[in-house]
């Protein structure tokens, strides 16, 4: 039998085969590490979005609203709210209009994101007329207007000086959203809304009911793809129109940018308009 002499090394055939093992073994394991941070990343975007989704619910539930010019001035028109710069943002210090909700628009043009990401989001305040007519709430004749019961009625508006952008984080996009659980009826945006007191007759004294509950709205002609202002004229357009849904929930599909997976967010369906759940996809699509 044949020995290597010790003092001859190894031959460059089977260094080669030990550093092709040690970069394979370095990417098996770089990879594995990757796949666990994009994970990672994922879930933490998943998570910032539902945590905002939810923070905009319990606003309307506790009746807040801001501002992001300081003090403001709200005022009912004949067909939308006109919101001007100045007077005082307190709440109860807006005669004739009332807070509604908030509105969520998914796919929102800016410059500071390419089209393509579609990772930037609004959030608008939606404020509207307390009395039907956009009137004043007393007339000259001393009696008080006909209030807002429902609504489209109430002619609901956003305003760019009651809107916030956000963004999806880690490469985290919108790539499905639509109404009811069916696929085919499309939007991209979300509203939680106050439904508001019902009289006994057309006048404004007769309080049927008090009650409030909160709502699942979605306005249908604001696509995905409009920069905010074009989603503001949208959504103030529609006022007091049938584009302006009641519905039972809202489905969202996130999908990752760097894993193939995605999560199904469902925004009602459960038997209340505040739930959210979740499931979770392979793949890029729910």
């Amino acid at each position: 039998m044949l020995l290597r002499d010790l003092d001859s090394g190894f031959t460059i055939v089977e260094v080669m085969i030990v550093m092709a093992i040690t970069i394979i073994l370095f990417a098996s394991a770089a990879n594995l590490v990757n796949g666990r941070q994009n994970q990672a990343e994922f879930t933490q975007a998943t998570g910032n979005i539902q945590a905002l989704i939810q923070l905009q619910a319990d606003d309307v539930i506790n009746g807040s609203y801001t501002s992001n010019v300081g003090s403001f001035r709200c005022t009912p028109g004949s067909s939308n709210v006109g919101i001007q710069l100045g007077g005082s943002d307190s709440q109860g210090q807006h005669l004739g209009c009332i807070f509604l909700g908030k509105l969520i628009q998914f796919g929102v043009l800016n410059s500071s994101a390419p089209a393509s990401s579609n990772s930037i989001f609004y959030t608008y305040s939606v404020v509207g007329s307390q009395c039907a007519s956009g009137d004043s709430v007393e007339q000259s004749s001393g009696n008080l207007c006909v209030f807002s019961t429902s609504i489209t009625s109430a002619e609901p508006t956003i305003n760019s000086y009651l809107a916030y952008q956000h963004s999806l984080i880690n490469g985290l996009k919108v790539s499905q959203m639509y109404y009811n659980n069916n696929p085919k009826n499309i939007t991209a945006n979300v509203a939680f809304l106050q439904s508001l007191a019902s009289y006994d007759t057309s006048g404004a004294s007769e309080l049927a009911s008090g009650s409030q509950q909160i709502q699942l709205w979605t306005v249908t002609n604001v696509p995905q793809g409009l920069d905010s202002n074009n989603v503001i004229t949208n959504v103030n357009n529609a006022s007091g129109t049938s584009d302006w849904t009641q519905v039972s929930q809202i489905d969202i599909c996130f999908a990752s940018g760097t894993t193939p997976q995605s999560e199904l967010l469902e925004i009602g369906g459960q038997g209340s308009q505040l739930s959210l759940t979740t499931k979770m996809y392979e793949g890029s699509s729910c």
